[in-house]
This record gives C-alpha cells, sequence and structure tokens, in this order.
C-alpha cells in the first residue's frame, strides 16, 4: 500500500518524464513517506495510439513505427521527415479525438464547447468523464492500476493549462472509485489560480484541496514529516517508463532554480504573482547532476529554470556535466565574453533558450527587461561562433509596442538571421492581476472566472486584430523569417530543437 501517488495528467508534449512529480517522489520517499508517480499523459497518449484500428489515408508509417522514429532517432534525419511522422501520429490522435467535439494532438486537447478557464465546465468534465477521449484509458489501465497501489491520498499535478479538463475527469473517475481517498491539486496553473486575489477554492464540492506554489512543505506537512536542511533537487525517475518517451534517448529534466531571480519585467506573471525565488546551490547541482546522470544515462539534460542563475553557468564552465544541456538564460555580462561562451559549450550547452522580445531598446526599457540591445548582439554572436544554438523569443503587441516599433523588431532579426537559430514568436496576452491591467483598458478574452489574460485597448492604437494582420500576414510571410520558423519542429518546438544541431 502506498501512502501517495502523484500523478501526471494528459495533455502536455511525451518528450521527456515530467520535473515536478519525480523531484516531489524523492523528497517524499527521502523522509519516510511511501510515494508511487504515474505519468498518465505519456500511458494515455500510447493507449489512444496503439489501439487505433485504423492508420489514417497518406499515412507512410503505422503509428507504433512513427513512434519509433521519435526514439530511434530516425525522424530526425531531417526537418521534413521528423514533419511526416508528428503529423501522421497526430492525425490519429486527431481523430481518437473527434467524438463529442474533441480536439486532440500530441500538445494539447480542445473541446468545441467546453472551456478550462470555466470552473464550472471543469467540474462538468468530472460529472461525466465518459465524454473524454482518456476514459477508456482512465476505465481500463489507471484505475485498476490505483486500486491495487491502493494509496491514502492521490495529488494531481497540473502544469499547464491543456490538462485541465482532463484532470477534471480523472477526478469524477477517482470520486466514483474511490469516494474516500483525499485529492490534492498542485502545480503550476493551480497556483497561478490561486494567484488571483479574489480565489476561492471552487471546486470544494469535489472535495479536493489545492496547493500553490512547491508541494514539499505542504506534503511532507500532511504526513508529519519535517524538510531536511538540504537542498537537493535530485528526482526518482523509478516508476517511470524512460524508453518511451518521444525522443532519441532519455531526456533529463532537472531545475536548478524556482521562481525568476530577474522578476522586474512588466509583461511576466512572474512578476506580480509573487512567488518566492528560491535556487540550489551550484555544488549541490552539480551532485545532483552526477547522481541522476550515473543512474539514468541521459542524452540530453532539460534545464527548466525560467533562467539558469549565472552563478550556476560559472560552475558548469568549471566543472563540465559531459552529457549534452540546454535550457533558458538572461543575456548576461557572462556570455558577452567569448571565451566564456566557448568554455559553455566545452560543458555541453548545446542550446539556449534567450528572452529577447524585442528588437527595439525603446521598447525593451519600457518593458523592464534590463537588456541593452547592442550586449544582446554580442551574447548571440558569441554563442554561434561557440557552436551554441540560439532559440530566441519575441513577443509582439505589448502596451509598449507601436506597429512601427514591431517593424524595427523584424529589421534586427533579418539584419542579425545569421545569429538566431531558431525563432519563437508570440502575441502578447495581458496578465489578468498585473499592474499594467489596472491603468488600462481591459476586457475578458473569454467568459472564465479562472481566465489568466485580458485583451485590452491598446494605448498606441495598435489592437489584437491588428498585431494579429501583421504576425500572419508581414511577419510570418516574410520570406526570410519564413526560412527560420520552417526549421522550428512542430509540436515539440525547442524541446526537440538540441537534437537538430548535430
Amino acid at each position: 500500500m502506498s501512502q501517495l501517488l502523484l500523478i501526471h495528467p494528459p495533455v502536455t508534449k511525451p518528450g521527456q518524464p515530467p520535473t515536478g512529480i519525480p523531484r516531489l517522489q524523492h523528497c517524499l520517499t527521502d523522509h519516510g513517506v511511501t510515494c508511487t508517480s504515474i505519468d498518465a499523459n505519456l500511458e494515455g497518449l500510447l493507449f489512444l495510439l496503439t489501439s487505433a484500428d485504423n492508420i489514417p489515408r497518406r499515412a507512410s508509417a503505422t503509428p507504433e513505427q512513427n513512434l519509433e522514429y521519435l526514439r530511434n532517432g530516425t525522424a530526425f534525419a531531417s526537418i521534413n521527415r521528423y514533419t511526416k511522422s508528428i503529423r501522421e501520429i497526430n492525425r490519429v490522435l486527431s481523430d481518437a479525438g473527434k467524438m463529442r467535439g474533441w480536439r486532440l494532438s500530441l500538445s494539447d486537447i480542445n473541446h468545441q464547447s467546453c472551456s478550462p478557464v470555466r470552473s464550472q465546465d471543469l467540474i462538468d468534465q468530472s460529472t461525466h468523464p465518459e465524454n473524454n477521449p482518456f476514459f477508456t484509458y482512465y476505465r481500463d489501465i489507471l484505475i485498476p492500476k490505483i486500486a491495487y497501489l491502493n494509496p491514502k491520498t492521490i495529488g494531481l499535478s497540473i502544469v499547464y493549462l491543456s490538462q485541465a479538463l482532463c484532470a477534471f475527469a480523472l477526478i469524477g473517475m477517482l470520486r466514483l472509485h474511490f469516494p474516500d481517498k483525499k485529492i490534492i491539486l498542485g502545480g503550476g496553473l493551480v497556483s497561478s489560480w490561486m494567484s488571483n486575489p479574489e480565489w476561492e477554492n471552487p471546486f470544494k464540492d469535489l472535495e479536493v484541496d489545492c496547493v500553490r506554489g512547491p508541494g514539499e512543505d505542504y506534503l511532507l506537512n500532511l504526513f508529519n514529516k519535517t524538510m531536511k536542511p538540504d537542498r537537493s533537487g535530485i528526482s526518482d525517475f523509478s516508476d517511470f517508463s524512460l524508453d518511451q518517451y518521444l525522443s532519441p534517448g532519455f531526456v533529463l529534466p532537472y531545475s536548478t532554480s524556482s521562481g525568476c531571480y530577474w522578476k522586474k519585467c512588466r509583461f511576466c506573471p512572474e512578476t506580480h504573482e509573487n512567488q518566492p525565488y528560491k535556487s540550489i546551490p551550484p555544488e549541490q547541482v552539480g551532485k545532483d547532476l552526477e547522481a541522476s546522470i550515473n543512474g539514468n544515462n541521459p542524452v540530453l539534460i532539460h534545464l527548466i529554470d525560467n533562467a539558469i542563475p549565472p552563478t550556476t553557468l560559472r560552475y558548469f564552465v568549471d566543472h563540465p556535466l559531459n552529457v549534452s544541456w540546454y535550457g533558458h538564460v538572461r543575456f548576461e555580462k557572462d556570455m558577452e565574453d567569448p571565451d566564456f561562451c566557448h568554455a559553455l559549450h566545452e560543458s555541453g550547452c548545446r542550446m539556449l533558450q534567450l528572452g529577447l522580445e524585442s528588437g527595439n531598446q525603446n521598447v525593451l526599457g519600457q518593458m523592464n527587461k534590463g537588456v541593452i540591445l547592442e550586449n544582446a548582439t554580442r551574447i548571440l554572436t558569441n554563442l554561434t561562433h561557440a557552436g551554441i544554438g540560439t532559440y530566441v523569443y519575441f513577443l509582439f503587441g505589448t502596451p509598449y509596442e507601436s506597429l512601427d516599433d514591431a517593424r524595427i523588431t523584424v529589421e534586427y532579426i533579418l539584419k542579425h538571421r545569421d545569429l538566431i537559430r531558431w525563432i519563437s514568436p508570440a502575441i502578447f496576452n495581458l496578465p489578468r492581476f498585473s499592474p499594467e491591467a489596472i491603468s488600462l483598458n481591459t476586457r475578458m478574452f473569454y467568459k472564465g472566472d479562472l481566465a489568466l489574460y485580458l485583451d485590452f485597448e491598446h494605448p498606441k492604437g495598435w489592437h489584437r486584430n491588428e498585431v494579429r494582420d501583421f504576425f500572419g500576414k508581414e511577419f510570418k510571410a516574410h520570406p526570410e523569417i519564413k526560412k527560420i520558423l520552417r526549421h522550428t519542429p512542430p509540436v515539440f518546438t525547442s524541446n526537440h530543437a538540441p537534437f537538430f544541431l548535430g
């Protein structure tokens, strides 16, 4: 009998294990709590794919063959070959999800009338789980497995909006089959819901508890345990089928910190949600990664920090990991030194994700990004010359940007396109409870008590529909930018990009 069962519900990209619940499992087990984990996202998606009766027309391979192409690296021979495998897998999922208005893919699920930002719709999912595409997997595979484990408490980690509808369908199944068990909801999405200053748990009738922020302290307290003083971030992957994820080898997720050490960007939810920043000392990071590498033999390490701390980057330079790694960083001064960037590459760094957001210095200043464009260009140059792939994020339609400003960003990208391996462009969404929302004329995107973002009257007259027109007709349509975008791996995007670097 397990004291605690942790579940990662559908739907998220199944390229690597989740980050939160393996770390929680290690922490709890280390403190004497019997804990088990299930990646219901991976299991559920594979159940639907391998249960498919028909291969879609125009498919060159069965779902099982395409899955194997992603696992053995065959799909990564070219972006065209990769895209074909992803497209054919998604066609099978799309057919499996068409029941009663669902749209399902490897990375998302939507319903034509149910919204994950409306608590009543989530409650309705729990009332009628038989309407969910994963119902058969829940009924035939997951529920019997939970009955066998017989945990006292069940925790669901809801990190992304794409998990909410399926998570609540699962809650309905859990309440039906295990009415006496305690159910806890945690994860990034739940934390964002609870950051609403007007939050009151709308799921009380389902008898579920919601936890904000990292769950270690809450869960240890639940089982009358006290957190040990060490700050290890090691994870326990013993309950995960590491060879079944859709990547050419095991990708090890690890976070050296939680929260954001900058936390000043005016557009970012991290700034107003006020989650505390905590980092693991670099020496402990090294010990954790060494133990995880020796125990799991990863082909790639994914550092999932909001931004890897500069002290940790310096530690990697002095203590190479001997395994390829990638993650998000800020444009920090260390990387203005070409030798430092070469040393990063020697440490195993294959790709860095950098949030530049704009190619206009005035806009960057108003965002409070803390980035000098000239320095950012120098850093992109150094990283490229060192052989480190650059995955650069741009954000259009912020309150600080006009159409002319956005065109300056396009000019910046075109001028420096040889320094930008991949682009991740996005249209700005205004965080609902940010200080900026108070000073703008806002309206709801969707009618939903759990909505996290707002539409707004743009102070420079560049409204959302016009931003979308620019985005589609001018930005994405530009031939040179099209070339860059064409090389972005569909669905898995940055998670699979390092595998194309050779």
